[in-house]
C-alpha cells in the first residue's frame, strides 16, 4: 500500500477530471473541481486530512450564510437585532460541535470501509440519484478511484 498526500491525489484527481470533462464534452471546471474533491473524499476517515478541514469550513460558512437569512434587522428596535445575532450564534455554536462530536462517533478506522470500491459505488448511486446528473456524479466516482488507485489500496469491502 502506497501513501500519498492530499497534494498529489488531488493533482491526479484534477488531471483526471480535465480528461474526463474534454472525452465528455462537459464543463471542464465544474468536472475537475468535483473530480479533485473527489480524490480526497476517502481519507473522510481521517481526522486530520485535508477533505475534513473543506468540509468543517465548509459546513461553517453554508451554516453561517443560512442562519443569517433569518435575521432581520430592526433599526428601530437594535436589542431585537442583537438578540436574534447572539440566538444564531448560539445555535450556530451547538450545530457546529454536534456536527464535529457526530464524525468523532461514526468514522471509520483508517483505509478501512472509505477506501472500498463499494464505498465509491454507493457514493456515485446515491449522487446520481440525489442529483440525477452523470456530470456530477461521475467526476465524483472517477476522482474518488484514482484515490484508490494511486494508494494501491482497492479492496471490494
Amino acid at each position: 500500500m502506497v501513501s500519498m498526500n492530499w497534494k498529489a491525489h488531488l493533482t491526479v484527481g484534477l488531471l483526471l477530471g480535465v480528461c474526463l470533462a474534454y472525452l465528455m464534452d462537459w464543463d471542464l471546471v465544474l468536472v475537475s473541481i468535483i473530480s479533485g474533491l473527489g480524490s480526497l473524499l476517502p481519507d473522510i476517515d481521517h481526522k486530520d486530512s485535508k477533505i475534513t478541514q473543506i468540509l468543517m469550513f465548509t459546513f461553517g460558512v453554508l451554516l453561517i450564510y443560512y442562519l443569517f437569512q433569518h435575521v432581520h434587522l430592526n433599526l428601530s428596535d437594535p436589542m431585537s437585532t442583537v438578540n436574534q445575532l447572539l440566538r444564531l450564534i448560539v445555535m450556530y455554536v451547538i450545530i457546529y460541535f454536534a456536527f464535529v462530536g457526530f464524525l468523532e462517533v461514526v468514522r471509520p478506522r483508517h483505509r478501512g470501509i472509505t477506501h472500498t470500491l463499494i464505498a465509491n459505488i454507493i457514493l456515485v448511486v446515491v449522487v446520481y440519484v440525489y442529483t440525477q446528473s452523470l456530470e456530477l456524479s461521475l467526476p465524483l466516482g472517477v476522482g474518488y478511484l484514482s484515490h484508490l488507485l494511486t494508494d494501491r489500496c482497492i479492496k471490494l469491502i
